[in-house]
Formats: structure tokens, sequence, C-alpha cells
């Protein structure tokens, strides 16, 4: 039997708060699963359109107009 078994052993008799406080530092957590990202394959129309309409949805007074160069530009309904 090595040292450290023995050592183990008799932290983890003597002193179990302190047997539990090495093992927590010396065990990893598990690595959580990577998440899928839902607008990695969207094009720029399609995550145009998925802008657009959220925030057509959260201001519904908003109104959207193409400008002359390529760039949104957006009003309320009202003017």
């Amino acid at each position: 039997m090595t040292h450290r078994v023995t050592f183990f052993r008799r932290v983890r008799h003597d002193d179990p708060s302190t047997y539990l406080r090495v093992m927590a530092s010396v065990v990893r957590p598990a690595s959580e699963p990577e998440a899928e990202d839902p607008l990695a394959d969207m094009t720029f129309e399609e995550l145009k359109a998925e802008l657009l309409a959220g925030l057509l949805s959260l201001f519904p007074e908003l109104r959207v107009v193409p400008a002359q160069r390529q760039a949104l530009t957006a009003g309320t309904r009202d003017r």
C-alpha cells in the first residue's frame, strides 16, 4: 500500500470534512455540453428577417422602410 493511500484513509477516518474538501478540489467538474447555435446556419437575409420580425413583435408601432443604401431605417408608423 502506498503512502498516498494510507494518508487518504487516515484523513478520511480522522477528519472527514478535510477529506471531502481535498477530494472536491481534485475532482474536475463535468464539462457542459456545447449548445447548438440556432443562428449558425442562417443566411444574412434570414438573420435580417428574423431580427425584423422580432423587433416588429416587440414594437408594433415601428414601420420599416428600405434605405437608399445598404441599410435599414426604422421609424414609427405615424410619420
